[in-house]
């Protein structure tokens, strides 16, 4: 019997060190796949800016992504807009292809990032300022902060600073988060990641096209951003207390588009599903308040990411925001 367990502990030792000298091998060996924009610099480190569509009268429609959400997340609807309107999108700090930086990953750090991107492209102000999910919560702070930029605001299923009192802050900083944070880190490092990549979804492969696959393929083995995105999720409490909440925006359009698919929720959740359903889209009205020209739109089709990520709901928001645009160009009464 002990030299039984000595083979096979020969044996899974063995195959360890081939499964780690492999993706040693796979990660020296690795190409890097080029930025689809441009990078600027924003002081002492660099964005990615990936900018769509050419410019032809109509506002340039400018895209905050999700927390710890790359660009390429946002292919459809990029694809779809850009055949009608200019279409900017851009990665914070650390993630896809910008450079990692010590800026802060919470408001109001993101909101100059943001400011001075869009100065050092040239993006024509004012624009339509447009985002997911987290989103939500930097959107406001640069409305709050730059209103002279903004011709209207489009909330995709957007974060809204009083849901933690529903839902929690979705990830707070503990020790199990940090350690899972430099495992993963260590897991890219050896290349093991390159053989088996835990962060690469089904639902990514089956969304996107290839090119598309083989850049969210190319992030996943970054580590600044595995940090960039830990540390931008660890900050959304930080965030959620600096978003202002005593901002009203007037006649300034305003569209919201809620995911209105059942939530699913774990076990130690004290509300139902229903519940949160009724009081996420509370919220989500809550948003469409803030204006006295908004629209609010429920997509029973979609769910928080599918509304992005599944073609055909990201094409039916890419209708809903061409809508938003021709608001700009047909002004609301003050009072109305």
């Amino acid at each position: 019997m002990k030299k039984i367990l000595t083979v096979i502990v020969a044996a899974t030792l063995a195959t360890g060190v081939g499964v780690i000298m492999l993706g040693l091998v796979l990660r020296i060996a690795a190409v890097d796949v080029p930025p689809v924009g441009r990078l600027y610099d924003v002081g002492g480190h660099r964005l990615h800016l990936d900018c769509r569509g050419e410019p032809n009268g109509n506002p340039t429609i400018v895209f905050e992504s999700g927390a710890a959400t790359p660009t390429p997340v946002y292919h459809h609807l990029a694809e779809n807009l850009s055949k009608t309107h200019r279409f900017c999108m851009y990665d914070r700090a650390g993630l896809g292809w910008s450079e990692a930086s010590g800026v802060p990953t919470e408001i109001p750090g993101v909101t100059e990032q943001l400011h001075s991107l869009i100065d050092a492209a040239g993006i024509t102000k004012p624009f339509v300022l447009a985002g997911h999910s987290i989103a939500g919560l930097y959107m406001k702070s640069y409305i709050q902060r730059y209103p002279e930029d903004v011709l209207a605001v489009g909330f995709l299923d957007a974060s809204h600073p009083e849901q933690r009192k529903i839902f929690g802050v979705p990830v707070e900083p503990d020790a199990a988060l940090s350690f899972e944070q430099r495992a993963l880190k260590v897991l890219i490092y050896l290349g093991v990641t390159r053989l088996y990549d835990p962060q690469m979804s089904p639902q990514i492969v089956e969304q996107f096209p290839p090119d598309v696959v083989a850049q969210f393929a190319h992030f996943n083995q970054s580590s600044a951003q595995v940090d960039a995105g830990f540390n931008e999720i660890a900050g959304i409490g930080q965030s959620m207390d600096l978003t202002p909440s005593d901002v009203e925006y007037g006649n300034l359009p305003v569209l919201v588009v809620s995911a209105g698919e059942a939530f699913e929720l774990p076990p130690s959740f004290s509300i139902s599903a229903q519940q949160a359903r009724e009081a996420w889209l509370d919220l989500q009205a809550d948003l469409a308040s803030l204006s006295t020209a908004s629209t609010h739109i429920v997509m029973d089709s979609a769910n928080h990411l599918s509304m992005v990520t599944d073609k055909a709901n990201a094409h039916q928001v890419a209708d809903y925001l061409r809508d938003l645009v021709v608001q700009t160009q047909t002004p609301v009464p003050d009072g109305q």
